[in-house]
């Protein structure tokens, strides 16, 4: 079941606009991820209103209060914590990144990286595995 909600959402890309179509995605693979019903992530102000109205992923203040970081975020406290970044080169080059959702070449890429599940104690859903890397 999950496998074709995936795929629906990666062959519809082009009739939501880019902010719904991610939210979407988002909702269906965090809570996958981290075996919850709620997902707490924190992410900088220009990341936030992706996650606007989510009943599945609220956004907090503080890194410690939260499950994951999303989108690049520099601060020192929150180097203990997984990582989801949304572009390639970020997701190749931080130790943190356990998964990746970008565009390249007009198409949606989503990515895993099964060494950084294994650093923070984390088990990559069956469903997501053709994804890592």
């Amino acid at each position: 079941m999950i496998k074709k909600i995936l795929l629906f959402l990666i062959l519809t890309t082009f009739a939501w606009s880019s902010d719904r179509y991610e939210k979407t995605l988002y909702e269906k693979i965090f809570p996958l991820i981290f075996h919850k019903k709620v997902v707490k992530i924190y992410t900088d102000k220009s990341n936030k209103d992706i996650f606007e109205k989510s009943k599945k992923i609220i956004t907090v203040n503080s890194c410690e209060r939260s499950d994951m970081v999303f989108g690049i975020v520099k601060a020192a406290n929150c180097q203990n914590k997984p990582l989801f970044v949304t572009t390639y080169r970020e997701f190749e080059t931080n130790g943190n990144a356990i998964g990746a959702f970008y565009w390249r070449k007009g198409r949606p890429q989503l990515r895993f990286k099964e060494k950084s599940f294994k650093k923070f104690h984390l088990i990559l859903p069956e469903i997501l595995r053709k994804y890592a890397q």
